[in-house]
């Protein structure tokens, strides 16, 4: 538990500056504003980045599954599947993506 801890703070709030530092309209040139709503964009962007990676990851792995099921009905079945399960993982991340920036724009 102790290792699991060290490594939620080694990658989100060690690496969170460097990952803040983007060009936003609200702010200009990347520079750190510590306020919450950076922390808060920026938790979300990363959490929304692994999400992404890891659907596509999933239609990776279900490519493979349909290729090397040799015609089999069920590890057809088992890859389409795998491949769906992928696509809404990238719907998902992109809408929720939409409604983190809609909410953050939203607070003054």
């Amino acid at each position: 538990m102790k290792k699991l801890k060290h490594l939620f703070w080694l990658l989100f709030l060690k690496a969170s500056p460097a990952l803040a530092e983007i060009d936003q309209p609200d702010n200009p040139g990347g520079k750190l504003t510590g306020d919450l709503k950076g922390l808060i964009t920026t938790v979300s962007n990363t959490l929304l980045m692994l999400l992404g990676a890891v659907a596509v990851l999933f239609i990776i792995i279900g490519g493979f599954q349909y290729v090397s099921s040799a015609g089999n009905p069920e590890n057809v079945g088992k890859a389409k599947t795998t491949i769906l399960y992928g696509v809404i993982g990238i719907i998902f991340a992109l809408l929720s993506y939409a409604i983190v920036q809609f909410i953050i724009t939203q607070i003054k």
